[in-house]
């Protein structure tokens, strides 16, 4: 039987990275006139009734607006990793379902976390789709009740995206399926370093991407 994504769901966006390759914390940045961090939460806006944002330990509130309810949680290890972002946005709501998108993945589309959000099941406790190969954590869904899982093998050392696709029984998604919500990939455009950003600013100047 399907698990029925229910009316409550909570977006978490990750803000905890080091940002090393950028040199300077990336979530700050502007792009087309806003944060990367604004832009995911607006993103995360558009299909949750609030919004977790994540940062590294010792880290002030990020300055955000959101229409909605807007929370703040720390990851419990210092440069944890996605997963230790994970668990502490899964941990700071009550909502039965979630979506996560990572900061720097500035043109993430409301309808693809849609998609995902619709084939969480009762079986798989996270959905995450494939890209070039490779499952894309920092744009997934999840079921609420993976928190207490997930803390376990966070504390037991393990943090393996490949271990956590078995060990969950994770519904992977491929790009036939979620280009009908996304057709050129733009979900999964990354900005790491000052040259993605200089691309991302160029797209958006050429009006191709907004």
């Amino acid at each position: 039987m399907r698990f029925r994504v229910p009316n409550s769901v909570a977006g978490i966006v990750l803000a905890g990275g080091g940002s090393r390759r950028m040199g300077e914390d990336k979530c700050m940045l502007d792009l087309g006139g806003r944060t990367l961090l604004q832009r995911a939460v607006d993103t995360l806006d558009a299909v949750a009734d609030e919004v977790v944002a994540v940062t590294g330990p010792g880290r002030p509130p990020p300055p955000v607006q959101s229409p909605g309810s807007l929370y703040h949680a720390v990851d419990s290890i210092a440069d944890g990793g996605p997963l230790v972002g994970i668990l502490a946005g899964l941990e700071a709501t009550s909502a039965p379902a979630a979506v996560v998108v990572a900061c720097d993945l500035p043109f993430a589309r409301p309808e693809l976390l849609r998609l995902l959000l619709d084939r969480v099941g009762d079986g798989a406790r996270f959905v995450v789709p494939v890209y070039e190969g490779q499952p894309q954590l920092l744009c997934s869904a999840w079921r609420g009740d993976a928190a207490p899982l997930l803390r376990a093998r966070v504390e037991a050392g393990d943090r393996a995206v490949h271990s956590m696709l078995d060990a969950f029984d994770a519904e992977l998604v491929p790009p036939e399926v979620w280009r009908e919500a996304d057709p050129d990939g733009r979900s999964f455009v990354n900005v790491n370093t000052p040259e993605d950003l200089a691309e991302a600013r160029a797209s958006i100047e050429a009006s191709e991407i907004t």
